[in-house]
């Protein structure tokens, strides 16, 4: 539902459906209103009136058409979350009143990473509790990397994973932003010092996580500091937040770590910004754009 402007105040506009939202996404994917017409078995006219009519209701322009085809607008790509949360809503809604009709309650297959925050995944536990009480849940731990393959392999229904995810067309859905920090002894002697050196990361920071824990985000942050100009060469690889301040309580060296990690763990830390640029982990919940009924 959508709604339009009139005396200044908003009305109801009731035409719009979730076809247009279907239709929206489509071309937003695309990047292509003739591709995308393919896609949904539509004439191309017919497309670019529908998505016309969905502009003209919520009073903004959704794309830059051009000859290289067609591009979000500011506007389009904030759209675009609402329109992914909405027909994914719809899909659940229809999908677990369908398993109440058939007596079958299959259970949520849900993975989360061990460098997820366990508030994040205690939160998602009891919100889907919430909502269904009477479903059971599969819990699973595993890297980022092999949660995002078993999501778009249908093993897993979602999973709260760190980005970034790759190319995968997967419905994705930003939890939390938080700082990566440098974390060291609280006794350290540079543990008193406002900041460190460049030479300090260089020269100490050992613990890392495992990059087959998540290529993507390990490639990622050894860029960074490469364009900082900081050469790292580490010696240790975790695959919890648990081994990585182990690590540095029995003096192996410095690791990195996330805000939220520390508060458990009680560490002196420094934000990684200082030296590297904004250096965030991001938390995503995934899951399958079309996937096996459960309630």
């Amino acid at each position: 539902m959508a709604a339009e402007y009139a005396k200044g105040r908003y009305t109801l506009y009731s035409g719009l459906e979730f076809r247009h939202l279907r239709y929206f996404v489509a071309v937003a994917e695309e990047c292509n209103f003739g591709r995308a017409a393919l896609r949904l078995h539509l004439t191309q006219p017919s497309l670019s009136t529908q998505i016309k009519k969905l502009e003209d209701c919520i009073h903004a322009t959704l794309f830059r058409r051009g000859r290289a085809g067609a591009e979000l607008t500011s506007a389009g790509r904030h759209f675009l979350e609402a329109a992914k949360r909405l027909l994914h809503m719809s899909t659940l809604a229809f999908q677990s009143t369908s398993s109440v009709h058939s007596g079958i309650n299959l259970p949520l297959r849900f993975g989360y990473s061990p460098f997820i925050n366990h508030q994040l995944v205690e939160a998602t536990v009891s919100g889907y509790r919430d909502l269904v009480p009477d479903g059971q849940i599969e819990p699973s731990s595993a890297g980022s990397a092999a949660l995002i393959a078993m999501v778009a392999e249908g093993h897993l229904d979602a999973a709260l994973v760190i980005m970034p995810i790759g190319d995968h067309k997967l419905f994705v859905h930003r939890i939390r932003t938080q700082r990566v920090l440098v974390c060291l002894r609280q006794d350290d002697p540079l543990a008193r010092l406002e900041s460190l050196s460049k030479n300090h990361i260089e020269d100490r920071l050992r613990i890392t996580f495992s990059r087959d824990h998540h290529p993507l985000c390990y490639d990622e942050i050894m860029r960074k500091f490469a364009k900082a100009k900081i050469r790292l060469t580490p010696t240790d690889f975790v695959s919890s937040p648990t081994d990585m301040q182990f690590l540095v309580k029995i003096g192996a060296g410095f690791g990195t770590v996330s805000y939220t990690h520390l508060d458990v763990y009680k560490r002196q830390a420094y934000w990684l910004g200082q030296q590297v640029g904004p250096s965030k982990a991001r938390s995503r919940l995934l899951s399958r754009r079309s996937r096996p009924t459960w309630p």
